[in-house]
């Protein structure tokens, strides 16, 4: 099997979010909480063209980078957006900064 050539791979986006609930979410919660969400929204279809993987989670400051398709972005904005309870418990997620690259993102996330 041979690599995909640079311009022949798909573009990702790096999403990160801040997760605000009542309690201390673990990462499969937000995980289940943003595609629940982006489910409701899009349906099977469109989530599958969206590519959603959320690649960290900070427990400590309830940041998340999401990685996505570049030219879904504002679709996962839209879901992300739209979470409005975490474990049963009433919660938002904002987002907070669009980056190219998961280091990027990373370096947010660790800012707190």
């Amino acid at each position: 099997m041979s690599i995909l050539p640079k311009s022949l791979r798909e573009k990702n986006r790096y999403l990160v979010l801040k997760v605000r609930c009542e309690c201390i979410p673990e990462r499969n919660d937000v995980v289940n909480a943003l595609v629940k969400s982006q489910l409701d929204l899009w349906g099977q279809a469109g989530a599958a063209q969206q590519n959603m993987w959320v690649m960290d989670y900070n427990e400590r400051t309830m940041k998340a980078a999401v990685k996505c398709n570049h030219k879904s972005v504002r679709q996962v904005k839209a879901s992300a957006t739209m979470v409005s309870r975490i474990k049963n418990r009433p919660a938002s997620v904002e987002v907070l900064k669009t980056c190219g690259t998961l280091k990027n993102a990373r370096e947010i996330l660790e800012k707190g």
